[in-house]
């Protein structure tokens, strides 16, 4: 929590909310490009394949669970930053 506390200190909460959708956005990039990465790995190698196939789960995982948590992100942030709880910007 303390880098938390620490990424979102001096940002606006319409830049940590920001901050958060680009994790959000990096995280699930990251899974999908592992599991091409592990389907195209399996032909050439089995055992890279798996490997590459277990990074993409986990990654998955770590998307799944920032995307259940954002709204608590999301609240941290504005409680950080200063500012209200309970409006959020247009998407």
């Amino acid at each position: 929590q303390e880098r938390l506390v620490e990424a979102f200190a001096g940002r606006s909460p319409e830049e940590a909310r920001g901050l958060i959708r680009r994790w959000k956005n990096v995280l699930l990039g990251m899974a999908i490009a592992l599991g091409i990465l592990a389907a195209v790995l399996t032909t050439w190698s089995l055992v890279a394949g798996i490997i590459a196939g277990v990074l993409a789960v986990v990654v998955f995982y770590l998307w799944w669970r920032l995307r259940r948590q954002s709204a608590e992100l999301e609240a941290m942030a504005d409680a950080i930053s200063g500012g209200r709880p309970g409006k959020r910007p247009r998407r």
